[in-house]
Formats: structure tokens, sequence, C-alpha cells
């Protein structure tokens, strides 16, 4: 399993790089991941259920994966708006923007991996 974070900040919310959000798996923690770093960790075949520290307003947003033996899957860490999350536009002034995580195709993963400073094996 790869994890990735990108140069994600919408303009004028810079701050955003300095955070690193810890990543859960099913409830514990994997390990946090800081702006334009990537990391692998090897887990057991099975169902796991990953959410990240929201950093702004909570959410319910989590990402939940059927993991194979003998294959990688990767799953980024974003800075999004909170409204998407379920949070309306009223709230914007108070708290715009909160950390998700997701899946990532292989073929853009792939393209992006090289970008990013490995922080090894978790």
């Amino acid at each position: 399993m790869w994890f990735l974070r990108g140069w994600d900040a919408p303009s004028g919310q810079t701050s955003v790089y300095g955070a690193a959000p810890v990543i859960f798996a099913n409830g514990a923690p994997v390990g946090d991941i800081r702006t334009g770093t990537k990391f692998f960790r090897d887990f057991p075949p099975g169902t796991y259920r990953f959410t990240v520290q929201p950093f702004g307003l909570p959410t319910s947003q989590e990402t939940t994966v059927q993991l194979v033996g003998g294959t990688e899957t990767y799953i980024q860490v974003q800075w999004a708006a909170s409204w998407q999350f379920g949070y309306p536009e009223a709230d914007f002034s108070f708290a715009p923007n909160t950390f998700v995580i997701s899946m990532m195709s292989p073929q853009v993963a792939q393209a992006y991996l090289p970008t990013l400073t490995n922080l090894g094996q978790r």
C-alpha cells in the first residue's frame, strides 16, 4: 500500500503545507504524511478502512479497500473543501477545508510517485 500527498493547497492557503496529518487503518495509526511525500506499508490481505486526521472540520469521509496479496494499492491524502463532505457553504468562513483520503488509480500514481520524497516503509 502506497500513501501519497502532493502539493495540494489551494491558492491562499499555504499554511496547510506545514501540516502532517496522521493516517489511520481500521482506527490504528499508520503514520503521518507531510506535503510532497510518499511512504509504503505492507498490510496482510484483508479489508481495511482508511481515514485521515482532518485538521479542519471533522468528516465521516473514509476509504475502504480490499487488499489482495501481491498487489500494490495507492491512496492519496488531499486538502479539500469541507462543503464537499456535508458542511454547508455558510460554514466556509469558519473552517473551509479539511484533509480527506481517497483511492488513486495506478496509472496516475505511477506517474506521480517519482515527484515525491520517499519516506520509506512504515
